[in-house]
């Protein structure tokens, strides 16, 4: 999914999905490309939702993404849940500095490797996942999950798989309110945090 010439996406739903080896399992993206000019400019994409879905990833891979724009062109209101996706996995260790982005490039490649294998989140407000997991086919040495530059992030009954030498298993970076609950690793161990940013109420969850 992407805007890249203005386009304002929103109220869209995905639900009972299940990929096969794919290159990029879900890509959200928010481009300048601009061919109408500055009318309308830079888009939005809002209020989206992913429920059931199953995702098996196959090389060469790219870790789901959600990449918005700066200020008031964030991606926001994302919501993902009973979302399993396993990549293909079997990088090393890398920076988990933000990557290289060709913003009039809607291809997933547009963006360079990103370092977390699983969700890669930037310029994005409230985004939350619930009862949700990334797992790798081979080991990985990145976190399962870096946010960067974000607001309003939950994350509920999530399950991350843990590489072997990744630095830490969720990044957050320059986030304004974040929240792990009830969550842990595949083998049932408490998820390493590494944060900037603040932590928020988790919000309590209904029968």
């Amino acid at each position: 999914m992407v805007s890249m010439d203005g386009s304002t996406i929103s109220d869209v739903h995905y639900r009972d999905i299940t990929m096969t080896g794919v290159r990029s399992p879900i890509m959200q993206k928010i481009g300048t490309r601009k061919r109408c000019g500055n009318s309308p400019g830079v888009g939005h994409i809002s209020n989206i939702t992913y429920d059931d879905i199953t995702a098996t990833g196959a090389s060469p891979s790219f870790s789901p993404t959600l990449w918005g724009e700066s200020g008031a062109n964030r991606i926001d209101g994302v919501t993902f849940t009973n979302v399993n996706i396993t990549v293909p996995g079997g990088n090393g260790t890398m920076s988990t500095g933000v990557p290289s982005n060709d913003a009039t490039d809607y291809n997933p490649n547009s963006i360079g490797a990103r370092p977390a294998f699983g969700w890669y989140v930037h310029n994005a407000n409230n985004i939350k996942f619930v009862n949700s997991s990334v797992r790798f086919a081979a080991n990985d040495g990145r976190p399962a999950v870096i946010v960067n530059n974000a607001s309003g992030i939950t994350f509920d009954h999530f399950t991350a798989q843990r590489g072997s030498s990744s630095p830490y298993d969720f990044g957050f970076q320059t986030v304004a309110g974040y929240c792990v609950s009830n969550s842990a690793t595949t083998s049932g161990g408490a998820l390493r945090t590494n944060a900037t940013g603040s932590t928020m109420s988790c919000p309590e969850r209904r029968p």
